[in-house]
């Protein structure tokens, strides 16, 4: 599935065809393929996400509840995951949120549909700022992420915590919070941390966020950004950093935009809100590599020497990125205009 925000608000299922992974890379014989939107199934067909899926013309298109009362501005599905069953969980940032330009929308903040599409349940709402402390209550979420024992956890970035829901209920059954003692990163830090992206080992639960902290936030905008990693009870365990001496792959003031956890190698991915390059860390913390449109550059940037990087031609400014059962990747690019994918494996 991928939702779609900017536009007209709406979440697309692209049921599956094919297993044969080297029919649906992003490689042609053996080179990449200029025409990569849409690859092997011709043209633009699919959206460049392979020919492993359906074309744009036979996808399910999703558009309520997104398209009322006002797209754009009571509602944008941005974040997917799935539960163990297979049921997508959208988080709807824009509905119900306070900041919404009209307060009378339903306060429905996660839509849960089954794997086929359907509608099951929207759960959480955006409530006012003494009700934070109750689990569900969100203000402005944009990330999601499923732990090992099947609970959802999803962000809430004003009020600097995680919600944590219950599949198996449909309940929210709790918080993390994930504030830091002042001082916890430098003299001005104010150890607010207030979280754009989230994602999760699928074998230890650690908890992995993306703050927006590192635009905003005194003491953090001036930081090159970093990934924090938890405990699943929201303690701190260490901070993903680039290379010493490196280029910013993360870029300084900028939101870290999301982060993704491979699900076959646990290695993690996270990039800025406005770079063209991808970061990837392996499960202990320590880099692997940069995923660039050029291999001579580091997500614009150019790269220092002995920084480990890969190319990925066509990558644009990254908005998502997943990864199928055959560990290829695929990335949402340009403000969600096209999609592209291939091996997760260098050189490949």
């Amino acid at each position: 599935m991928a939702a779609r925000r900017g536009g007209t608000p709406r979440v697309f299922r692209y049921a599956k065809t094919g297993s044969d992974f080297a029919q649906g890379q992003y490689t042609v014989n053996g080179s990449w393929d200029p025409g990569w939107n849409g690859g092997l199934s011709g043209g633009s067909a699919n959206a460049g996400i392979g020919a492993n899926w359906q074309a744009v013309g036979q996808r399910t298109v999703i558009s309520e509840p997104y398209a009322a009362p006002k797209p754009n501005l009571t509602n944008g599905p941005r974040p997917i995951t799935f539960d163990k069953s297979g049921r997508a969980w959208i988080v709807n940032s824009e509905n119900g949120d306070p900041n919404s330009a009209d307060e009378s929308a339903p306060h429905r903040k996660v839509q849960v549909l089954r794997a086929d599409g359907t509608p099951e349940a929207t759960l959480g709402w955006g409530g006012k700022w003494p009700d934070r402390d109750h689990p569900g209550v969100t203000f402005y979420g944009t990330g999601a992420a499923t732990t090992p024992d099947g609970k959802i956890l999803t962000t809430s970035e004003t009020s600097n915590r995680l919600n944590v829901f219950d599949p198996t209920t449909m309940q929210a059954t709790g918080q993390i919070p994930l504030d830091l003692p002042a001082g916890s990163d430098n003299s001005d830090d104010k150890g607010y941390r207030s979280p754009y992206a989230v994602a999760v080992d699928p074998v230890d639960g650690s908890i992995y966020t993306g703050l927006v902290d590192f635009r905003d936030a005194p003491g953090m905008k001036t930081q090159v950004p970093y990934v924090e990693k938890r405990d699943a009870s929201g303690k701190l365990l260490a901070k993903l950093k680039s290379p010493s001496g490196a280029a910013p792959f993360l870029r300084t003031g900028q939101v870290v935009f999301n982060v993704v956890v491979n699900p076959h190698n646990r290695h993690v991915f996270a990039w800025s809100q406005f770079n063209s390059g991808v970061v990837e860390w392996d499960e202990d913390g320590s880099f692997v590599r940069s995923w660039n449109a050029s291999n001579n550059t580091v997500g614009g940037v150019a790269k220092a020497a002995g920084v480990a990087t890969e190319a990925f031609p066509g990558m644009g400014t990254v908005r998502g990125l997943t990864f199928d059962e055959g560990g290829r990747m695929y990335l949402t690019i340009n403000e969600g205009g096209s999609s592209m994918g291939r091996d997760s494996s260098p050189g490949s």
